[in-house]
């Protein structure tokens, strides 16, 4: 299965209804994602469809695999994985107020136990 990119802007605080492809099942999530000023980083909650909260307060920062995955601590849940890339090249790790959407962009992808290897079938 490919990545799919989750259509981010850099509003600090937003909802979004997604549909995703994952582990060859569709999956319907609920994502809030807003900036949180005091710690200067992107969080995220996770809901299901119905609103129900699956997950809450992830940092939505970058990393390098496996760390890369930050939804790795619930690949029990099978809700697939997640990716921050920075795709402008800069070496920062974590967006700013304004570049999350833009400079750094959410991959969403099966679970790396689903796909049976090491490693997540993004391809930067």
């Amino acid at each position: 299965m490919a990545s799919q990119i989750v259509p981010l802007a850099n509003s600090p605080d937003q909802s979004i209804h997604v549909i995703l492809a994952v582990n060859n099942n569709t999956l319907t999530m609920n994502l809030r994602v807003y900036f949180n000023t005091y710690q200067g980083c992107w969080m995220m909650d996770i809901a299901d469809q119905f609103g129900a909260p699956l997950i809450s307060s992830i940092p939505v920062v970058t990393g390098v695999w496996p760390a890369g995955n930050i939804l790795s601590a619930w690949d029990y849940m099978q809700i697939g994985a997640a990716y921050l890339v920075n795709q402008n090249g800069s070496t920062a790790d974590i967006p700013n107020a304004s570049s999350l959407g833009s400079d750094f962009v959410l991959l969403w992808d099966d679970n790396p136990s689903f796909a049976g290897g090491d490693n997540p079938s993004v391809v930067i």
